[in-house]
């Protein structure tokens, strides 16, 4: 994973810097730093991946609740 992907993922799950900083344990700088390399470091890749999972799962289920509620 690289640090763009990393970045694209924060921002779909609308964090900041300093939101997945603190939720991760870390500081605002680290997450800056992994958002700069080529390739993100092992447990923050896996993370990150969790993450996008996470929200797809909320995404795909806020989906079915519409779905469900369907047009009358």
């Amino acid at each position: 994973m690289t640090g763009d992907e990393l970045k694209k993922i924060r921002l779909s799950a609308n964090l900041t810097l300093r939101g997945l900083g603190k939720r991760w344990g870390v500081s605002r700088t680290t997450i800056q730093d992994e958002e700069k390399k080529d390739k993100v470091r092992g447990l923050y890749a896996d993370a990150a991946r969790y993450l996008r999972r996470k929200k797809n799962l909320v995404n795909e289920s806020n989906e079915s609740t519409r779905k469900a509620g369907g047009d009358d």
